[in-house]
């Protein structure tokens, strides 16, 4: 989920579902988000500048700024930046190899097949 700024249980619902949340700069400004933030599981939380929409000292944010908000979610989760860095770097390995790698797996199966010249058909597919 981009931006989770619902309350609670919007967010158990989501972490029913297998969501993952993805964490900005703004929302660790807040009070409220930084408590939904800190209930979340550390497995599930992800980083995102929502740049070039948010602005910080009259400049659009880069991608290279989501280092601030690692720290801020390192402070709040009692995590050094390193290790905060790490599970955040790990859930996305997680979410791409668990959620994608069906849809790649298939691309993969696919392109090889049309390229040996092999019709793809539904009984075929992995």
């Amino acid at each position: 989920m981009r931006s989770v700024t619902g309350s609670a249980s919007e967010a158990k619902r989501a972490l029913d579902l297998g969501c993952y949340f993805s964490i900005n700069a703004e929302m660790m400004k807040s009070t409220k988000h930084r408590a939904l933030v800190a209930s979340l599981p550390v497995e599930r939380l992800l980083t995102e500048t929502h740049g070039p929409f948010v602005e910080r000292e009259g400049k659009p944010i880069r991608p290279s700024d989501v280092v601030d908000t690692v720290q801020e979610i390192a402070l709040l989760r009692g995590l050094t930046g390193e290790a905060a860095a790490a599970q955040i770097l790990y859930n996305l390995s997680t979410l791409l190899v668990t959620h994608f790698s069906l849809t790649i797996e298939h691309a993969s199966y696919s392109s090889c097949l049309k390229r040996n010249g092999t019709r793809l058909s539904s009984s075929r597919a992995p």
